[in-house]
């Protein structure tokens, strides 16, 4: 098992109408996690990292890559409070109905340090002339959605608000309440809430 830093991950089914095997998988890792690399001359601040997620199925064949390379930078004097940030990896893919397995890594160029996170999901085979209902997903917080928010449709936006869900991370026990999401998706010409 290579673990050379913590991180969490999350795999969350959505069978919106357009697309019914809609997947969203999300990593959340701590920017310090990565080699923050400090240039004086240019007093600057760079990264080179990627996160990567295989999907795969039963069999144990990859379905799905999904991926981003970080090369963030930044001044000189802004590199501490980089360390402090937090990288929320998202992407969407769209499965046939059956039982995945998630294998999420997360990599620092420069180091050679990685690790790595498992999951397990499930695409139920969904039936759109009846009602359907995402996974009940546990709400770390939300915030206002920004702008770039507004060009997608992405299934953890609610109204003008994006709910960030918990990947595995343990819940504090002075919650006093859990909140969680899901969506309900209503079949085609229903007009009564369900």
């Amino acid at each position: 098992k290579v673990d050379s830093f913590p991180f969490y991950v999350g795999g969350f089914s959505f069978p919106d109408r357009q697309r019914v095997g809609l997947v969203s998988v999300m990593a959340d890792v701590p920017l310090s996690a990565f080699t923050i690399h400090v240039d004086q001359d240019k007093k600057s601040y760079d990264t080179d990292f990627s996160i990567v997620t295989l999907i795969k199925n039963q069999t144990g064949e990859v379905v799905a890559k999904l991926s981003n390379q970080y090369r963030l930078n930044g001044p000189l004097d802004k590199a501490e409070d980089a360390k402090k940030e937090r990288v929320l990896f998202y992407r969407e893919a769209n499965l046939p109905p059956d039982r995945y397995t998630l294998d999420t890594i997360a990599y620092d160029a420069p180091s050679g340090r990685a690790s790595v996170r498992s999951t397990t999901l499930e695409v139920t085979d969904s039936d759109e002339a009846r009602l359907r209902l995402s996974d009940v997903v546990v709400l770390k917080r939300a915030e206002p959605a920004n702008g770039a928010d507004d060009t997608r449709a992405n299934p953890f936006r609610v109204g003008n608000m994006i709910a960030y869900p918990y990947l595995g991370e343990p819940l504090q026990r002075s919650l006093k309440q859990v909140p969680f999401f899901f969506t309900v998706y209503i079949p085609p010409g229903i007009t009564a809430k369900p």
